[in-house]
């Protein structure tokens, strides 16, 4: 995973992979793939149902068996929430959102005064701004299109503590962060 970072081209390369992967695992499991989406802040940190399904040879038409020691968890993951929140549609009438509840965003993201993680800032674009949240993911990975849209969202959700890019993250990581926060927003009360 560190490696794929220090390369952001790998990086947007092997997200674009996970992408095709969760679309093929989505419409082989449907809603049942939701269980398949893990990580940290989930009740499934260590992708535990994700490996072992991968594992599992369910899914010979989404991926070889050689590919499965290069696949990241972490960015499968994201992938199949990103599919899910394509497939549920648009998130409203508008670029922001309205009628935000502070408190429950607050407990949601986190303190963002002082140190902060790219996922904090995710989870808090994802309440205030879903509908750029959505066009970064119509973008291709890595892309300029991407760069632009992520530039964009920053810009118009200054509440969350960015203005601009940040340095040194790469933007396949901003992108998962938004994703995960979304998704995880979305599904909050599931």
């Amino acid at each position: 995973m560190e490696r794929l970072f220090q390369n952001p081209s790998a990086a947007s390369h092997a997200y674009d992979r996970s992408l095709t992967i969760a679309s093929c695992v989505v419409n082989v499991s449907g809603k049942r793939a939701s269980k398949l989406v893990g990580g940290p802040t989930t009740n499934d940190p260590s992708y535990s149902n994700l490996i072992r399904a991968m594992n599992s040879g369910r899914y010979p038409a989404c991926i070889d068996a050689g590919e499965l020691n290069g696949l990241s968890p972490r960015f499968l993951s994201s992938a199949i929430a990103e599919r899910f929140l394509i497939d549920e549609g648009a998130a409203g009438g508008g670029v922001k959102a309205v009628n935000v509840n502070a408190d429950s965003s607050n407990a949601f993201h986190g303190d963002l005064k002082g140190e902060v993680t790219i996922d904090n800032i995710g989870r808090c674009i994802a309440i205030y701004s879903p509908d750029l949240v959505r066009k970064v993911m119509e973008t291709e990975s890595g892309s300029a299109a991407e760069s632009s849209a992520l530039s964009t969202l920053y810009s118009q959700t200054p509440q969350c503590g960015l203005t601009g890019l940040p340095e040194g993250i790469p933007s396949t990581a901003q992108r998962m962060a938004l994703v995960d926060g979304m998704y995880a927003w979305a599904h909050r009360d599931r």
